[in-house]
C-alpha cells in the first residue's frame, strides 16, 4: 500500500513526515516522571492533604465535591505524584483514557494508587497529549495494554512506553 508524499508510515498508522513517534514517558518532566500515587492513605482526616481517586476523575474532568484526605506524612512519602496545576492525572483502571486536568485549587493535592501522574514537558502540549490519549483509537489500545485477570489495570512501565504521535512543534500541538 502506497503512502501519500509528505507522510509516513509508522507503528500508529500514517502520519506526516515532520511528526514524530515518541513513548509518553520521553514527554515528561525527568523529575517528575509517570508514575501512580498513594497505595494507603488511611483514614480521612481533618485538614488532611487531598487525594484524587479514579472514581473522582469522570469525562475528562476532576469531581472535586467528595475527595478524600490523607495525613501530610503519607502523603510525603508519595511527593513525586503530588499535583501542580497542569498536570495530567489518569485512572489506571476501570476508566483508562479518561484523563483529565489538574487546576490552580487541585495543587498539592495528592494522587491514589489507582491514577498515574503525567507531568508534561513545557516543550511539549499537554492539551495535544490529552486530547491524542482521549481519541477512542489510543483507548483501545490502552485498554488492549491492560493487564491482571480480577482487577485489569495499565502497569505503569507501559503508560511509560506508550507511544503517540506528536507534531514538531508546540504550537503546531496547541493548534490541533
Amino acid at each position: 500500500m502506497d503512502v501519500k508524499a509528505g507522510y509516513k508510515r509508522t507503528e500508529l498508522g500514517v502520519i506526516p513526515e515532520d511528526w514524530s513517534v515518541e513513548s509518553l514517558g520521553t514527554l515528561t518532566d525527568p523529575r517528575r516522571p509517570i508514575s501512580y500515587g498513594i497505595v494507603q492513605t488511611g483514614p480521612n482526616v481533618a485538614n488532611g492533604v487531598r487525594c484524587l481517586r479514579v472514581l473522582d476523575v469522570n469525562d475528562g474532568r476532576i469531581s472535586k465535591s467528595d475527595l478524600i484526605t490523607t495525613l501530610a506524612a503519607i502523603s510525603d512519602a508519595y511527593k513525586r505524584t503530588v499535583l501542580k496545576a497542569g498536570d495530567l492525572v489518569m485512572p489506571l483502571r476501570g476508566k483508562v483514557g479518561e484523563i483529565a486536568f489538574a487546576d490552580e485549587d487541585l495543587a498539592g493535592c495528592n494522587l491514589t494508587r489507582g491514577v498515574a501522574l503525567i507531568a508534561i514537558r513545557r516543550d511539549a502540549s499537554a492539551s495535544y497529549c490529552k486530547q491524542f490519549i482521549s481519541s477512542g483509537a489510543t483507548r483501545s489500545r490502552l485498554e488492549q495494554s491492560m493487564n491482571g485477570s480480577a482487577l485489569q489495570e495499565v502497569p505503569i512501565a507501559t503508560l511509560r512506553a506508550f507511544k503517540i504521535a506528536l507534531p514538531p512543534s508546540r504550537a503546531e500541538q496547541e493548534a490541533i
